[in-house]
């Protein structure tokens, strides 16, 4: 008879409902069996929520402790349109915003394409908006929005 458990398993006890790691395995018989059959015994690192405690026990008694296994997606931010609106109050994200819509141009009415591409020309050149521009920039922007929204999460 093979061992159920090896050393460093994490294992759960049946009797007390407490997990712990399994720290030392001994194969000896049961004192009060009859037939002198050999068993093993595991001696457990039990872990309470303030104490570590060592208890032998019987291998009928424990079962291996099933975790899930994590998922490694990593959890993407979801933007909302409230939070695009709020965030075009500041310059460097009208900046960024334009140059966004620049690069989605096909997405934007035919009216406001020609203003927007030429906006993302200069910020992308290395300048930053100002003036009358900034100010027309930002209202297209936040009239945008809908799309800009898309744009951050790559709905487009």
């Amino acid at each position: 008879m093979e061992s159920k458990f090896k050393i460093g398993d994490i294992v759960v006890s049946r009797m007390i409902g407490a997990t712990g790691i399994v720290a030392e395995i001994e194969n000896r018989p049961f004192e009060n069996d009859s037939e002198n059959m050999p068993r093993y015994f595991y001696t457990v690192k039990w872990f309470d929520y303030h104490t570590e405690y060592t208890r032998n026990l019987d291998g009928y008694a424990l079962e291996l402790f099933e975790t899930e296994k994590p998922v490694n997606t990593p959890t993407k931010k979801v933007w909302t349109r409230q939070q695009i609106e709020a965030m075009l109050q500041q310059d460097a994200a009208v900046n960024q915003a334009v140059v966004s819509l620049a690069r989605n141009v096909d997405l934007l009415p035919e009216k406001t394409r020609s203003y927007v591409i030429n906006w993302g020309n200069w910020v992308a050149s290395g300048k930053s908006l100002s003036g009358k521009h900034l100010v027309n920039a930002r209202r297209t922007c936040i009239f945008n929005s809908k799309t800009l929204t898309a744009i951050a999460n790559k709905e487009v």
